[in-house]
């Protein structure tokens, strides 16, 4: 994002499927802490799954 003019570092916000905790999200957020020392993004919006009744 720093790359790009029309864009701000962090982000505003992420939006995470519950299925990318150890994946996409903790990856980005390792990889900022160390380079940058603080987070990717100032907000994470985080959804979750519906399943029907047979799951």
């Amino acid at each position: 994002m720093n790359a790009r003019e029309e864009l701000s570092y962090p982000a505003d916000l992420y939006l995470e499927g519950s299925d990318q905790y150890r994946g996409w999200f903790n990856s980005s957020l390792i990889t900022s802490v160390a380079v940058n020392g603080h987070a990717p993004y100032k907000a994470i919006l985080s959804q979750g799954f519906t399943l029907d009744g047979k799951g």
